[in-house]
């Protein structure tokens, strides 16, 4: 494609994110346009950036005690429970609640602001740093309860509120545990 294509491809879908911006209401063009490069579909953009949808209810984080997570082969420190992936599902359901699913960790991410996978953005953000701790997610990695099963391993999802990076770990990696209740 020739940079005079290219030009008028990337003028008339600015023109059109800008006729539509109104619809999505809590996102600016540059963040769409980076959703969009990052391939994530309308409805994924329309659900980040809440069109036509009431507010996600606000959720109830449970930090396992510390009977709890220790009884069900967990490890205490002073940034919470760690445990291996099948161990926290455990440590939750102990603590009459349930792990987290990773699309309530991703709205942690963006409602503090984050960038999801922007980790350099993320990491000099002192607001988004500041949001994440005050919600309790206070180390870096936490399991969410989307196991999956690869050709490699089992492995399962979880989050870096580090840098706001999505991703898998061995089930027997030792990750925080952060429950929510239903």
């Amino acid at each position: 494609m020739n940079n005079s294509i290219k030009l008028k491809f990337l003028s008339g879908l600015l023109i059109i994110l800008g006729l539509a911006v109104g619809s999505y209401a809590d996102c600016t063009k540059d963040e769409i346009l980076k959703f969009l490069d990052k391939n994530f579909s309308k409805v994924e953009i329309e659900k980040i950036c809440n069109k036509n949808e009431e507010k996600t209810k606000e959720l109830t984080f449970i930090t396992p005690s510390h009977q709890i997570c220790v009884d069900n082969g967990g490890k205490m420190n002073s940034d919470g429970c760690s445990a291996n992936w099948e161990n926290a599902k455990s440590i939750c359901n102990k603590s009459n609640a349930r792990l987290i699913s990773s699309e309530e960790l991703k709205q942690v991410l963006i409602d503090c602001g984050a960038i999801i996978n922007e980790y350099d953005k993320n990491v000099a953000n002192f607001s988004y740093r500041s949001c994440h701790k005050k919600k309790g997610f206070e180390s870096n990695y936490y399991w969410s309860n989307l196991g999956l099963i690869n050709h490699n391993n089992d492995s399962a999802t979880n989050v870096n509120f580090g840098g706001a990076m999505i991703g898998t770990s061995k089930r027997s990696s030792n990750l925080f545990v952060r429950c929510v209740e239903d």
